[in-house]
């Protein structure tokens, strides 16, 4: 099989040596690099740092400045690995998953609105779940959610149109789909929403195109982008959220967890 090479990261079938209950060793082939990937040594040697360098970020002592400076150096290489060159007041906040990234964003943008505004989402039919179970709870509180049809791995770009009204308030579509491996183009819908109207937030999963599909939220009209480390060959427990600085500026997030640092 093919190897797919992005950003220095090598996406190839992996054999494990596996002992059976019989005592005799077997080969797996793991194909499954979509679900989630083996942790590259690059990630566990930075992990060790982070386990022995264990000091409160925000503390003010010299342990706690050693931390501060070891996020913001993570911060900084995961700004340019989404092809931000020049944050300026964009905001990259880390997670504990791709679900509380995408959480953060649904409600902290529907949040951050007035009924007023509008009460209608657009989103696709094959979401995944964090994303879909989401807008069923904003359904039951009234908001309208519309589900473009991805038949044949294609968004429907009529229905979009249709859609497209200046009730909208989000519009949140994945990058590639985590069943099937459809490649959407989120910035072509994306931006006809911006033209349309500026202040329609738009966000992005970007879980499974992180790394593997060339992109960068600004190119693709995107105010929100959500990641996670598992699926890049990077730790379990690790995501983030980029948000756009013009998002923060016309205050159109609003925290979803509140306290801590």
């Amino acid at each position: 099989m093919n190897t797919i090479l992005r950003k220095g990261l090598s996406f190839t079938p992996k054999s494990f040596l596996l002992k059976s209950e019989r005592n005799y060793s077997k080969i797996m082939i793991y194909l499954d690099n979509s679900a989630t990937t083996e942790i590259c040594e690059a990630s566990k040697e930075k992990m060790r740092q982070a386990f022995e360098n264990f000091a409160n970020p925000s503390s003010r002592h010299f342990a706690g400045i050693r931390a501060r400076e070891s996020v913001e150096s993570a911060r900084e290489c995961v700004f340019k690995a989404l092809g931000v060159r020049n944050a300026g007041n964009d905001r990259l906040i880390f997670t504990s998953c791709g679900t509380e990234s995408n959480n953060t964003a649904i409600f902290g943008s529907v949040f951050s609105k007035k009924r007023k505004d509008g009460d209608r989402i657009i989103s696709t039919d094959s979401e995944h779940p964090s994303v879909d179970n989401a807008l069923k709870v904003l359904e039951k509180q009234g908001f309208e959610v519309i589900r473009l049809s991805t038949r044949g791995g294609v968004l429907d770009y009529e229905q979009f149109e249709h859609a497209l009204n200046d009730r909208v308030i989000l519009i949140t579509l994945m990058m590639v789909n985590n069943e099937t491996g459809a490649y959407y183009d989120v910035g072509r819908f994306f931006s006809e929403a911006k033209r349309k109207n500026p202040d329609t937030v738009t966000h992005c999963d970007a879980v499974q195109g992180f790394l593997k599909c060339r992109f960068a939220p600004r190119k693709i009209c995107a105010d929100l982008v959500s990641i996670s480390a598992h699926k890049v060959h990077g730790p379990k427990g690790v995501g983030a959220l980029y948000i756009s600085g013009d998002l923060i500026k016309r205050r159109l997030i609003t925290p979803y967890l509140h306290g801590g640092g």
